[in-house]
């Protein structure tokens, strides 16, 4: 068994956003310009409006564009600032109560075989862990063009759960699991494999590359997008989500490398 890289963190399929503080974020602009539209419509009405008997309040007023405008990217730059904040923030208190675990698998698995996965993490802080979720995920990771744009997306499937139980965890601990997992017989291997990827760096395309700009061609041929099928990726992950009581989740997904041989008998 060797040591299964990190891959990602949020599930895509279900996996939380920051839907609801864009969503308060875009109430309180849209209440802000409300307001100011309402006021912007008195003052050419030729409203009273006596508060702007007040020199400050009347400066105010005849600079209302700019206010208007300060208050859209004072709304837009809290959001931004909010969600880098938080995933900073977030990542920090997870480190400050678990450790980097060490997660265990196979080098490679076959379609159809099944593996073992075996999980240490300790704990650096006292921890109420409410439940721990492991899954066995297949991601799907496309790119796409439209118009002059490109966009990536991904889709978790989930395949097989364990839901174990959680509990307290005191500083100095261990949370420890051992779990059984298997590739469907009806499943794919990982894709591109990593003998297309080789195979793809030693074809005339790459070579031609080189002596063109052998300095850009390294760099490229080094990016995790440079295989033969750039456009669409599959993958199989097991992600650990352990939730903890008033403190941020632990979310983490391994990759395990699924071979393109099917299993045919009890022998590797």
């Amino acid at each position: 068994m060797h040591q299964l890289e990190p891959s990602f963190s949020e599930i895509t399929s279900t996996g939380r956003s920051g839907c609801g503080v864009v969503s308060i974020a875009a109430v309180s602009i849209l209440v802000a310009l409300l307001g100011a539209g309402v006021f912007g419509l008195m003052a050419l009405d030729g409203s009273d409006l006596p508060f702007l008997d007040n020199p400050a309040a009347a400066q105010v007023a005849d600079n209302l564009p700019f206010v208007l405008g300060g208050l859209l990217c004072l709304g837009f730059g809290s959001v931004a600032a909010w969600a880098v904040g938080s995933t900073i923030i977030g990542g920090a208190m997870r480190r400050a109560k678990l450790d980097e675990p060490e997660v265990l698998g196979p080098e490679k698995v076959r379609v159809g075989e099944s593996f073992r996965v075996q999980y240490r993490q300790a704990v650096k802080g006292d921890i109420n862990v409410t439940r721990i979720n492991v899954r066995l995920l297949l991601r799907e990771w496309v790119r796409y063009t439209s118009g002059t744009d490109t966009y990536t997306t991904s889709h978790d499937h989930v395949i097989q759960t364990h839901e174990l139980p959680g509990g307290l965890f005191s500083s100095g601990s261990m949370i420890i699991q051992e779990l059984d997992f298997a590739i469907p017989p009806s499943g794919i291997h990982t894709f591109p494999t990593p003998q297309m990827i080789e195979d793809f760096k030693d074809s005339p395309e790459v070579k031609q590359m080189l002596e063109r700009n052998p300095r850009l061609a390294v760099r490229i041929t080094q990016a995790t997008t440079f295989t033969p099928a750039r456009n669409n990726k599959l993958s199989w992950h097991v992600h650990v989500q352990i939730d903890i009581d008033r403190w941020p989740d632990y979310n983490q997904a391994f990759e395990v490398p699924v071979a393109a041989e099917v299993l045919t008998d009890n022998r590797f």
